[in-house]
């Protein structure tokens, strides 16, 4: 009898491409029956804005991606004063 291969993704988890990142990420919905969504992400150009004198690899689109659970993920911590009325 085989043994079902154990898909997990570890935070810090580094891919090759994004291409090979989005078919781990499939693979792992499906085996574990969830849905991600990209919550959070900051494309390479934004990155370059902020730290000009960090190197950056040309060919990468992203920098940073947060994946979240369709029914879950972090709660939101808003940064508001609450100065207006709620109408």
């Amino acid at each position: 009898m085989a043994k079902a291969a154990v898909i997990s993704i570890v935070v810090g988890t580094e891919f090759s491409s994004f291409i090979e990142l989005q078919h781990s990420i499939r693979q792992y919905e499906l085996h574990n029956f969830v849905e991600l969504y990209v919550r959070s992400s900051r494309t390479i150009q934004a990155m370059k804005k902020r730290a000009p004198k960090k190197s950056f690899c040309d060919e990468l689109q992203f920098g940073d991606i947060t994946y979240a659970c369709r029914h879950g993920g972090r709660n939101y911590k808003t940064k508001s004063a609450g100065a207006r009325l709620q109408q």
